[in-house]
């Protein structure tokens, strides 16, 4: 299965030509860990667009399966962020505990 990340899906939504060409290559094969659910939720609730909200996020990604923060991706992402710091190399939280689902 394809793990998309937030930054993906919102290039995919503004019609980013290498997103939906991706798109069509593996449809019905993706999923988005429910880290970068959360993140595309917040985004929607503090846009100024009148009809975006979290249930229109959720309908829009109703093509890709929710993938679960659970303890095999918390270890996962405990392993990523003490290599990464390890080595000078740290990143963001968010994007650890997506990297630890999506492993």
């Amino acid at each position: 299965m394809i793990c998309l990340d937030s930054s993906f899906v919102i290039d995919y939504w503004h019609g980013e030509p290498f997103a939906g060409e991706f798109m069509k290559r593996h449809t019905g094969s993706v999923g988005i860990p429910t880290v970068a659910l959360f993140e595309l939720y917040v985004g929607a609730l503090l846009s100024d667009a009148p009809t975006t909200d979290i249930a229109t996020v959720a309908s829009d990604l109703d093509f890709a399966a929710p993938l679960p923060f659970d303890d095999g991706a918390a270890r996962e992402a405990a392993r990523i962020d003490t290599a990464l710091s390890e080595r000078g190399e740290p990143i963001n939280l968010g994007d650890v505990l997506i990297a630890g689902v999506a492993r």
